[in-house]
């Protein structure tokens, strides 16, 4: 990819979407690592693609509809009814708090809030993981 001018050119097709000057036609939409991504989500613009879908609700850029309400994280469905549970049906939520289920919480009901979810734990563990490898790089 002549044309890609990237910080660390060995993230191009590792087999992680990564975003930003990563996905661009230049780079070959990550030598192929975000066409997937860009299918399913093309007028999303996030700096980590791989938190949309990932089972928990980012807020944010991540919370719109070009990204679908991070890819369902953000939609809170009644599961009897198909009806947002904390958003009177239109799940548009601003900003989550974390370790919060999607939408707004109930505050009458304290299992809707957690100190860490898993989700949340793992994309943490990722970032942390991502910055040591950059740091090591750099």
């Amino acid at each position: 990819y002549p044309g890609c001018m990237v910080e660390i050119p060995s993230l191009i097709n590792d087999g992680y979407c990564d975003g930003g000057t990563y996905n661009t036609k230049e780079c070959g939409w990550d030598g192929g690592d975000c066409l997937e991504f860009n299918k399913m989500y093309p007028s999303c613009e996030v700096d980590v693609p791989s938190l949309i879908g990932n089972g928990h609700c980012n807020g944010g850029s991540y919370n719109t509809e070009d990204c679908k309400y991070d890819g369902g994280d953000c939609i809170d469905l009644d599961s009897t009814t198909g009806d947002c549970k904390y958003d009177s049906g239109d799940c548009i939520d601003s900003e989550p708090i974390l370790g919060a289920p999607a939408g707004k919480p109930d505050v009458t009901n304290s299992s809707d809030y957690t100190a860490f979810s898993p989700s949340l734990l793992w994309a943490i563990f990722t970032l942390v993981a991502i910055l040591v490898v950059f740091t090591h790089l750099g």
